[in-house]
């Protein structure tokens, strides 16, 4: 089993259509690597692995187009980045320190 099944055995709400094709992709990059140590690790970890998805999490951008992910429905292949910043980024910190 793997340290980041608990953390991402269910997520907050989506904000389009790509965000569950990040989740996924975010978890299985993750699971790569060893168990941070604290939550400062964590959150270094989890940002690099943002950056090597080609998230640009820290941008003033509030939407952004994955062109990996499928192009279904009216936001296929975008991911809203103010969710991520705003809900889940915070969600998986959380249930960090949890576990």
């Amino acid at each position: 089993m793997s340290w980041t099944q608990a953390l991402f055995n269910e997520r907050g709400k989506w904000g389009l259509r790509g965000d569950p094709h990040l989740w996924a992709e975010l978890q299985s990059k993750l699971s790569e690597s060893s168990r941070p140590t604290s939550r400062r690790e964590f959150e270094s970890l989890l940002y690099q692995s943002l950056d090597e998805l080609g998230v640009q999490i820290c941008t003033s951008e509030t939407i952004q187009f994955i062109d990996r992910y499928p192009r279904s429905g009216m936001s296929g292949g975008m991911i809203a980045l103010d969710v991520w910043r705003s809900r889940l980024i915070p969600l998986l910190l959380g249930r960090f320190e949890v576990e």
